[in-house]
This record gives structure tokens, C-alpha cells and sequence, in this order.
């Protein structure tokens, strides 16, 4: 059967419109990112690019790099980075993406507090690899979080997530970043515990703050509990409940009257999880400890949920908070963002 002309002349048509489509400049949905848009000149480096395998890890270059602005990502040139120090010349070219340094950040509702707990694995040093680090920093800024206890971690995460992040400091591997158009720093330090391993001295972290929006204080604390010992035995119940007792300690010589206490950390319960005995003493479930904490995820959640943290195993990582504090909700990141780190993270909005 022959095609009438008029048939030809959609076809043609169609062809065009497709390549229109193609060619025509787009933005990435739920991103700042520009496909077919090329941000010409303005080099950091003239003539100079990094060799990386996607836009996102662009863009993680360009956060982890002074002086980098925006950034355009070329697949076809050896999949070239092109940091740049401004935007001001931009063109059609289909097989590029670009973007700026960071995208907007959601702003925070001024009655929750976003907390997040997060072991990013640096024991194998994933935030040195520019794709493991790209996709933890995207993980991150998914939630945005308020506040964040980081577990094999660094201070070095609060500029690569944002210019509105900061640390509060960074100790034995483990960081307190807070978001600082959320909460004012007021006091910042650092408690060593006796139990520990073969990685080093374990301790508990703490930072007070002051929520700005509500006046509401808050008082931070973040651990990592120990792993093996120098002997190479593992750390069992006893020494985690030894930890979970000092941590205890540690929260009540710091924290102030009348605040919000939050409690993060990887707590490597793999012996007993949920009925270990650090957990059910930190919850107040033996031994009445002077400040009894509530899980936030299963006050959210209620005691049937999936709360494994660590895949795999269990859940070993937690958000705790005061007692009978309000829970917006409370959630287990268990999203495919790529290789990123062996924990997932653990988010809960907190009501003030």
C-alpha cells in the first residue's frame, strides 16, 4: 500500500517535531540540573576538566573544589567536568548537562526539626571516591535535615551538601552538622567513652543549640559505639550497655533545662538489636537512667515495622529524642541512589 502525500508530509513532521524535542534545552525533574544547556566560557581552569561518570559526580567535584560556581558535564569528551567560576554565556548543545554548585534547598518548616542519623561508611574511605560520595551527599540533600549526626564521617560533608550547612566539629570519626538558617551553635564538645577497638577511642559528641525560628533549645549528642577490640573479639552486650551507660552520663552533665534532647549514632547493637541491653536501657526499659529517650522510629511506626539500618542485619542505628517527644514521622532511606555507603540512613521530623 502507497503513502499519500499528506501521509509524507506527517511523517516529515513528526521527524521534525522529535528532533525539536531533542535539541530544546530541559531541566531535570526535581533537580537545578540544565540538559542541552552548555555554561560557555568562565573555565576555574582554562583548558582544564576532571574525568567523571555523571552529571551528579559533576557537581560534587564542583562542591568539593574552591572557587566553583557552576559546572557543565560533557559524556562525549571523556566524560569531562568543566568546573566554572560563573554562568553568563550559556548554548545549545544536546549532549551536555550543567548546573549551578548546589541546588535550592527546601525551606524548613519553622514548627519541625529535621534530624537525620547517617554512617557513611568512611572506614573505606567512600568519601575520597567522587561516585560514593556524589550519591551520599545526594542522599543527604534529599531529606535536607536540619540536623545530622554523621557516623564515619567528616566535617568536610557540611559544605558539600550546601551553603547552608555547618559543622559543629568533628571527633573520632564522627561529625555534628547542623543547618544554620535553622539553629544557632552555642556550645560544642566532645566526651571520650572507655569502651573501644581496634579503630580507636570511642566517644560521644555533643553541641547545644538554639532552634532560631522558636527560641526552642536544643541539645545534640552523636556516637559510634565500638566494634571489635584490640584482640580482635567483638564487642558484646556488656560493652555496648558500658557504652550506653557513659553515654548517659555524658547527657545528662550536658544537656540544659527545658530542651529538646536528640540522641544519633550507629550503636552496633548486632548483638541483641532491639533487646540489647544498651538500647533498653537508653529507653528506659532497665535500670531507670535518669533521662529515658524515645525511639523516634518506632514511635512512629509503631513495634511492626522493617527498622533494619545495616542491610543485611538489623537496626543498629538511631534516631532517639526526648521522652514523649512529638514525631512527625520517621523513615529508613532504603532509596537506590547507586554504590554509597553499607548503612541506611534513618530520618525523622520531630515536632516543636
Amino acid at each position: 500500500m502507497s503513502l499519500q502525500s499528506h501521509d509524507i508530509s506527517l511523517i516529515y513532521k513528526m521527524k521534525f517535531l522529535t528532533l525539536l524535542l531533542l535539541t530544546i534545552p530541559t531541566v531535570l525533574s526535581d533537580s537545578c540540573f540544565e540538559v542541552g544547556v552548555d555554561y560557555f566560557g568562565n573555565d576555574l581552569e582554562e583548558g582544564k576538566y576532571v574525568s567523571v561518570p555523571s552529571a551528579e559526580a559533576c557537581q560534587a567535584s564542583c562542591q568539593g573544589t574552591s572557587g566553583c560556581e557552576f559546572w557543565t558535564w560533557d559524556p562525549t569528551y571523556h566524560n569531562s567536568c568543566w568546573r566554572k567560576i560563573a554562568k553568563t554565556q550559556t548554548q545549545s548543545n544536546p549532549v551536555v548537562t550543567s548546573g549551578p554548585k548546589y541546588c535550592d534547598t527546601p525551606q524548613p518548616d519553622p514548627n519541625q526539626l529535621k534530624v537525620m542519623s547517617y554512617n557513611m561508611w568512611d572506614g573505606i574511605h567512600s568519601l575520597d571516591d567522587p561516585v560514593r560520595a556524589g550519591n551520599i551527599y545526594n542522599i543527604i540533600r534529599t531529606f535536607t535535615p536540619d540536623l545530622m549526626g554523621g557516623q564515619e564521617s567528616r566535617a568536610s560533608v557540611a559544605y558539600n551538601i550546601g551553603n547552608d550547612y555547618a559543622a559543629a566539629g568533628e571527633a573520632n570519626g564522627h561529625t555534628i552538622i547542623y543547618r544554620t538558617s535553622v539553629l544557632a551553635l552555642n556550645d560544642y564538645g566532645n566526651v571520650n567513652i572507655s569502651p573501644n577497638d581496634m579503630y580507636g577511642v570511642r566517644s560521644v559528641e555533643w553541641a547545644q543549640f538554639t532552634h532560631i525560628a522558636t527560641g526552642t533549645p536544643v541539645d545534640h549528642f552523636n556516637t559510634h559505639f565500638c566494634v571489635c577490640a584490640g584482640d580482635g573479639r567483638c564487642c558484646g552486650q556488656e560493652a555496648q550497655y558500658q557504652s550506653a551507660k557513659e553515654a548517659e552520663e555524658i547527657i545528662v552533665a550536658h544537656k540544659r533545662e527545658g530542651s529538646l534532647i536528640v540522641f544519633t549514632g550507629d550503636f552496633n547493637v548486632q548483638d541483641g538489636y532491639e533487646n540489647s541491653k544498651a538500647i533498653r536501657h537508653l529507653k528506659g526499659e532497665i535500670d531507670n537512667p535518669p533521662v529515658p529517650l524515645e525511639d523516634t522510629f518506632r514511635a512512629a511506626n509503631g513495634a511492626a515495622a522493617d527498622g533494619t539500618t545495616f542491610p543485611g542485619q538489623g537496626k543498629i542505628d538511631y534516631v532517639f529524642a526526648s521522652p514523649g517527644t512529638s514525631v512527625a514521622s520517621a523513615v529508613i532511606d532504603r532509596g537506590d541512589y547507586g554504590p554509597a555507603s553499607d548503612h541506611w540512613p534513618i530520618n525523622a521530623i520531630i515536632n516543636l
